[in-house]
């Protein structure tokens, strides 16, 4: 399949936002522990990394971890699940509660 048409398809699924939007909180958050000296490659330890240095000690709020995992799981869910598929609604609540988390990740960034 050509790179376009898989695009397409997963614009047409209401894939290709989730993605896009679960990767900008996932690079915020390796921006976030670049401050720190801290990075993986693993998706996991970079969420345990985050809630280790920035939840825990109040320095970003716990509803925008519950973001993060929540936005890692679904795009999880995504690249394994056949059937998956995102509503018009759910894609909606998804993009606030990321914008969201980038907001505080920005904000955070700044005072630096």
């Amino acid at each position: 399949m050509k790179k376009r048409s898989f695009l397409k398809l997963l614009k047409k699924k209401g894939w290709l936002y989730e993605y896009r939007f679960y990767y900008a909180a996932f690079h915020a958050a390796r921006a976030l522990l670049a401050i720190k000296g801290l990075d993986s490659s693993k998706h996991s330890a970079v969420i345990s990394l985050f809630n280790r240095e920035f939840v825990k000690p109040g320095l970003i709020s716990k509803e925008s971890a519950k973001t993060l995992a929540m936005a890692f799981a679904e795009r999880s869910e995504a690249d394994y699940d056949d059937f998956k598929e995102f509503d018009e609604e759910e894609t909606k609540r998804i993009k606030q509660d990321i914008e969201n988390f980038m907001e505080e990740a920005k904000k955070y960034l700044s005072k630096q």
